[in-house]
């Protein structure tokens, strides 16, 4: 690969996480949510309860950052904190009916940034692409 190929391939790149990283703010402030927000709820839903650790590990961010999240998402009522009902000096952090109630258009929501970033699915592209991110990022 030139140099020239090189170069365009990554403006491009650059341009569409911009626009996807705009367009996603809008969205996400739609929904009462700031950026990160939603990676927070979406991983809930998937844990169905989480330590803070374990959801700060899981979505990819410090402790603290997660902690301040939490924080907003739970004065806005969409998670809660509770004693873990296996260990009483731990805290777990779930969904409340009202945080659930966003996971779909969040899910959707992913999926219309998905199709418009790469088209429609084709497994072989989707798992290369995938497994080339994975493999540069870590």
């Amino acid at each position: 690969m030139d140099f020239e190929t090189a170069n365009e391939i990554t403006r491009a790149l650059r341009r569409l996480a911009m626009l996807q990283r705009g367009r996603k703010s809008e969205l996400l402030r739609d929904l009462g949510l700031q950026p990160g927000q939603d990676v927070v709820l979406l991983e809930l839903a998937r844990l169905e309860q989480a330590s803070q650790i374990t959801l700060a590990q899981a979505v990819e961010v410090d402790e603290p950052s997660v902690g301040r999240s939490i924080a907003r998402l739970e004065a806005k009522d969409l998670v809660k904190r509770r004693v873990d009902p296996h260990d009483s000096r731990r805290r777990v952090v779930e969904l409340t009916a009202r945080g659930a109630r966003l996971i779909p258009e969040l899910e959707q929501l992913y999926i219309n940034f998905a199709k418009r970033a790469v088209g429609e699915p084709n497994s072989s592209f989707h798992r290369k692409l995938i497994k080339t991110i994975d493999e540069t990022t870590s």
